[in-house]
């Protein structure tokens, strides 16, 4: 049994999908209010028992980063959103924890941006919390406050997208679901020999 599962843990890779057709298809989207959010959060406010980070109001344009390859192990890439232009106004994005301890020690991964609760101000009494033993490579993110729309991009995105999922993507996933059949036997058969091998030694 645990030689059929060697071999057959392989082919849970057949499930890669070729996904470069997402570069043209999500620049049609668009997002008319996101925030545009510096990482890691040093600073950030309590307002009763809620935690809010600080971002800037901008507008977004939908993008694909990371590998163009989706598979059961695999989750890259990334369908995000890429600040396009901003107001310069403040917006505070509520934060939610994966970790009931304090929330400002708690590792940058276990904390959240809702995309949907936030405060265009700060109410009397909030408190400036600051964060320590923050481990992280400073970047940003882009949290939609509204639902993506399509704009005058998507008369050549979406035929670019269709182009190119045909000519790419299809041959592509073909090739690389075929190209783990051959790999899986020939790992099948390296485990089988080698098990072999070792009761051999054994004995």
């Amino acid at each position: 049994m645990k030689h059929t599962l060697t071999l057959l843990l392989p082919l849970l890779f057949s499930n890669c999908v070729s996904t470069v057709n997402q570069y043209a298809a999500r620049r049609a989207l668009v997002v008319e209010r996101a925030a545009l959010v510096q990482l890691p959060l040093h600073t950030i406010w309590q307002v009763g028992d809620k935690y809010y980070a600080q971002g800037i109001l901008c507008r977004a344009r939908g993008v694909q980063k990371g590998a163009p390859v989706r598979s059961v192990l695999y989750q890259q890439p990334a369908h995000t959103f890429s600040p396009i232009s901003d107001s310069g106004e403040a917006v505070y994005v509520e934060i939610t924890c994966h970790d009931s301890g304090d929330i400002t020690r708690a590792p940058e991964y276990h904390l959240q941006l809702s995309h949907n609760s936030y405060l265009t101000a700060l109410p009397p009494g909030a408190h400036r919390l600051n964060r320590t033993q923050l481990i992280a490579t400073p970047a940003e993110t882009i949290v939609p406050l509204s639902e993506p729309t399509t704009d005058t991009h998507c008369y050549y995105a979406y035929p670019l997208a269709g182009l190119t999922a045909v000519a790419i993507d299809l041959p592509a996933t073909v090739v690389m679901t075929a190209a783990i059949i051959p790999t899986a036997i020939v790992y099948g058969t390296y485990a089988k020999l080698h098990h072999i091998f070792r009761q051999e030694q054994n004995n």
